[in-house]
């Protein structure tokens, strides 16, 4: 459009990007259950492995009888209801506990996130975690708040500069407290 000033006229231009929101992630609020991922060196739990493990279920700490009974209430961030994965983890450090392929484009940036929370109030180090493509590090990296029951939000973003087509992306524990047997979350 172009406006007159009474003695110029101002031609202005504008480029417009629509920048369409669209979530790569199969499966990404677990309500289909154990599927669509993949855990490296993460047990699913069967009734008796503990340390490594995961469940997806909308109350962990039901199925996994060893995890703090302090927040046996909390509810997925979503509904209050729905799906959520629980992991138990004591002894573990830079390995993928959640990676899915995901098709990307060169030159795009990308919004990664996720939220967590511990599934107590008893750890005193709180749990690091860290996003991967294709295992190297994104900067990615947030920490979940030893306040048990309290959604904590992580997320950034990445650029896949000349990355084409599927890409392993994964979450990992960044650091580790070897004085806790279960750290759950």
């Amino acid at each position: 459009p172009s406006h007159d000033t009474g003695g110029e006229t101002i031609q202005l231009n504008a480029n417009v990007k629509s920048i369409e929101e669209i979530n790569l992630i199969t499966n990404g609020d677990f309500e289909l259950g154990n599927t669509g991922f993949s855990s490296e060196g993460w047990n699913y739990y069967n009734g008796t492995t503990g340390d490594r493990a995961y469940v997806i279920d909308a109350q962990p700490k039901n199925t996994m009888w060893f995890m703090d009974a302090n927040c046996s209430g909390v509810g997925d961030d979503v509904s209050g209801s729905g799906k959520m994965m629980g992991l138990s983890a004591s002894y573990v450090k830079n390995v993928a506990f959640w990676s899915q392929e995901v098709n990307i484009d060169k030159g795009t940036d990308y919004s990664i996130s996720l939220k967590a929370t511990q599934l107590g109030n008893y750890d005193s180090v709180p749990v690091e975690i860290e996003f991967y493509v294709n295992n190297m590090p994104t900067g990615i990296r947030g920490t979940i708040s030893t306040v048990g029951c309290t959604w904590n939000k992580i997320s950034g973003t990445w650029y896949s500069g000349e990355l084409l087509g599927p890409v392993k992306l994964s979450i990992r524990v960044f650091n580790y407290n070897g004085g806790i047997k279960y750290r759950d979350w």
